[in-house]
């Protein structure tokens, strides 16, 4: 299967009825755990702010303390009014009228201006605010999650987008949530780091089993040279060149060899090239990359990131000049774009006189995203007619959950392997084959990568699997959390 047809889309709903019915299991000792100590964390958090500012901080209506000396922080209105009166430049962001569909500019404390704050200011009471936010967050909608003896269930939406990668809410029955959001990506200087980490060991596999997960590598960047007609980017892809780095390396002037891999991979300068790549493949201009930055706590005025863009452009100007006006051209052509799977979106809205920036951008990534969806789609119905083991799917990646013996898991990435080998032919007459990697687990916290995706990496890896959980048999591990766990010979993590 490789062509997009109202049969395929059928039978792929029905699959991911199957997956939305089969959750993904919960280590109850550590969310209850983690639960308290999160609180706890939150508590700490609020006392600080309530002394720096003097007054009675708390967080939702039920919490309110005696006395009208106090401060709502899930009140928009009265936070404003703090920041604003402790002299904090609170920036204005973009609204669009719902009625008039006007664009207006209006004070917010949304946390993209509060990122932006605290990127200009570093002022401490603004990140105790995030940070709050933040373990709120992981907090509710997923250590205290509604669950079925210890299950997690989702609700997956197989044309939930526009690209027709799948959307994901809580099950039919109002338990669960979107198991495609599993917080993974938290900065190692949020308080949220170690709490998400931990709460990623609670994802676990159920008794006998372990997960196989693999992940579509550098997914979107195949397409995207592909469209630009870039053949030594596809040949960089193909021999796993780090192009991050090497585009680091002319921006900034700094040769590759005077660094370490390691060095270069936490680099600023590897992440600022990152961002900047991604950034200008789907037509974003300064000021919004500026956004971006500000959400991960980066003060870059957006001059700079149109400098950075700038330099996109001059080291590979292939994308703008073929990639970017390809979708151009289609879009004012024939207002449709379709995609190598047949895939097919139609634009419209627009405007004479108008350089339609918001239109031509959903164009760039459009493709790109579609293309990389339907290779995971195409790969989970395959997988589904074959076994039943998907228990998750976020977009270009795939977790399985099968049975803990060597002989299961060879099938398994044998099957995978064969999910995913597909042939994708762009308008061009450009074929890519977006390549896979793996890792190993009994918690989607502690895994082991696969280092080298053939039958003889999944073994290794297996028994290091393996090997590491023996070992970790009746060791007691003590977290920051303030959470003292022993880790069973059942694998499980009991709370203590």
């Amino acid at each position: 299967m490789d062509k997009i047809t109202s049969t395929y889309l059928r039978d792929l709903a029905v699959a991911y009825h199957k997956i939305d019915n089969r959750g993904i299991l919960f280590d109850e000792r550590i969310m209850t755990d983690l639960s308290y100590a999160i609180k706890k964390m939150v508590d700490s958090l609020l006392a600080e702010l309530s002394s720096t500012w003097g007054t009675s901080v708390y967080l939702g209506i039920t919490n309110k303390p005696k006395g009208n000396d106090n401060l709502n922080l899930g009140s928009p209105v009265q936070l404003l009014g703090k920041l604003k009166s402790l002299g904090f430049e609170v920036p204005k962001v973009r609204k669009k009228n719902k009625e008039t569909y006007d664009v207006e500019y209006k004070e917010s404390v949304e946390e993209l201006v509060l990122r932006k704050i605290f990127a200009e200011t570093s002022a401490r009471p603004i990140q105790i605010i995030l940070e709050i936010r933040e373990l709120n967050t992981l907090r509710t909608r997923y250590v205290d999650s509604k669950r079925i003896e210890g299950v997690f269930y989702s609700c997956f939406n197989t044309a939930g987008t526009i690209t027709g990668r799948r959307s994901c809410k809580k099950h039919t029955f109002g338990v669960g949530g979107n198991a495609q959001t599993f917080p993974k990506h938290y900065s190692p200087n949020s308080l949220c780091y170690k709490f998400g980490g931990r709460f990623l060991e609670g994802v676990i596999s159920r008794p006998g089993k372990i997960f196989f997960i693999v992940d579509q590598v550098s997914a979107e960047d195949w397409p995207t040279s592909a469209l630009a007609e870039n053949h030594n980017a596809l040949d960089e892809l193909r021999n796993q060149v780090d192009r991050h780095t090497n585009l680091a390396s002319f921006i900034f002037g700094i040769p590759v060899a005077s660094r370490s891999r390691d060095a270069w991979k936490h680099s600023l300068e590897r992440y600022l090239g990152k961002k900047s790549r991604h950034a200008f493949n789907y037509g974003l201009r300064g000021i919004t990359m500026a956004d971006q930055l500000a959400k991960e706590g980066f003060a870059l005025p957006p001059e700079r990131c149109q400098w950075l863009l700038d330099q996109v452009d001059k080291y590979d100007p292939s994308v703008e000049r073929i990639f970017h006006e390809y979708i151009r051209n289609e879009i004012l052509d024939r207002q449709l774009l379709r995609t190598p799977f047949g895939r097919e979106c139609h634009f419209t809205g627009l405007r004479s006189n108008s350089p339609n920036y918001n239109i031509f951008n959903e164009g760039y990534s459009y493709i790109p995203q579609s293309t990389v969806g339907d290779n995971t789609g195409f790969a989970v119905f395959q997988l589904e007619r074959e076994c039943n083991d998907v228990v998750n799917e976020c977009h270009d990646s795939i977790t399985q959950e099968v049975y803990n013996d060597l002989g299961t898991v060879l099938s398994t990435y044998e099957r995978t392997r064969r999910a995913f080998d597909r042939n994708i032919i762009f308008h061009n007459g450009i074929t890519i084959n977006i390549p896979i990697e793996g890792e190993l687990g009994f918690s989607l916290g502690d895994t082991v990568k696969i280092e080298e995706f053939t039958e003889e990496g999944v073994r290794l890896a297996f028994e290091k699997l393996n090997d590491t959980r023996g070992s970790n048999e009746g060791t007691e591990e003590t977290l920051d959390t303030g959470i003292r766990t022993v880790r069973g010979p059942d694998g499980i993590t009991n709370g203590v």
